[in-house]
């Protein structure tokens, strides 16, 4: 099996950012790490599959890390929604391919 990482560092603008991934085959979405720059900011993080289904959302203040065993296929689309500040974030998700 292989472990890929998935790194992404993006800037909203107002307060909104977003983007897709790969096509996944038979994959896990194991981490969700976000960071961005000031420890204080609040912000929504979602992620979409391919079939247009919200399957991880959550609000935050300051880092996400989330750990989990999610099968995922297809382009997944990540977003930023409603940050506080048009700051840099720096997005990770850890994804296991199956054999």
């Amino acid at each position: 099996m292989l472990n890929n990482g998935i790194k992404i560092t993006t800037t909203p603008s107002s307060g909104a950012s977003s983007g897709n991934t790969v096509s996944l085959v038979g994959s896990d979405l194991r981490m969700i790490v976000v960071t961005p720059t000031t420890n204080t900011t609040e912000y929504q993080f979602k992620i979409t599959n391919a079939d247009s289904i919200i399957i991880f959302d959550e609000t935050v203040s300051g880092t996400l890390r989330r750990e989990m065993n999610l099968p995922v296929s297809g382009v997944l689309t990540w977003a930023i929604v409603g940050a506080s500040a048009d700051e840099s974030f720096t997005v990770y998700l850890g994804v296991k391919e199956k054999n």
